[in-house]
């Protein structure tokens, strides 16, 4: 066996219970959220029949075909806090994507499920506030590929912001991918500078001392 596998998995061996405290951390987190997730699909969202399409993934109002994401929920149905609101949308495809294709979709959130699952077996200290962000970006992903693997490749979609109704509607799973991710990266900045700066910090003693 290649020593530098050997070691990586005596590493992983020695480290189990901080692993298992991680993934604990992760999973608890994933379940919890993506419970809220889809209770607040399901008790929100109200609007139209996904499973009514032709083989080129379109509904009809029986005149003419069109893609689900053109039937708007009537305006007067729309809930307006102010802050928040909710409206009941169907959305095929991912934001920061160009591609429809719900295989593709579900393959990159496969992959970075496992991707995220796996780097906790890395990690050469205990970071649980890590942990939960990573279980947040995982309960937003699963939750949209739920949504994906049993509505024809859609996703629910239900709050928007009112003053900027335009601007698209999103999901909590969404919010949690998002929340996730950007948490995850300022975290991540934070927590190096922190180690450089320690690591400066201790060679600049040791230089004293000599």
């Amino acid at each position: 066996m290649n020593l530098k596998i050997k070691k990586e998995l005596e590493k992983i061996k020695k480290n189990k219970k901080r692993i298992l405290a991680s993934y604990l951390v992760i999973f608890t987190t994933l379940i919890i959220f993506l419970v809220i997730d889809q209770l607040t699909k399901n008790l929100l969202f109200k609007h139209g029949d996904i499973f009514t399409l032709n083989s080129d993934g379109l509904i009809t109002d029986g005149n003419t075909y069109f893609l689900p994401e053109k039937i708007y929920q009537p305006r007067d149905q729309w809930l307006d806090y102010k802050i928040i609101g909710v409206r009941s949308i169907w959305h095929g495809g991912v934001t920061f994507l160009s591609t429809r294709n719900t295989f593709v979709i579900q393959f990159i959130g496969i992959t970075v499920a496992i991707f995220v699952l796996l780097s906790v077996l890395f990690w050469n200290k205990q970071r649980f506030l890590l942990a939960f962000l990573l279980g947040l970006v995982l309960a937003g992903d699963l939750g949209n590929a739920v949504d994906r693997f049993i509505f024809n490749g859609y996703v629910k979609d239900v709050f928007f912001t009112p003053f900027v109704e335009h601007r698209g509607t999103f999901n909590f799973a969404d919010l949690c991918i998002f929340i996730g991710i950007i948490a995850t990266i300022i975290y991540t900045l934070v927590i190096n500078f922190l180690e450089e700066k320690n690591q400066k910090n201790n060679k600049n003693q040791e230089l004293i001392i000599k």
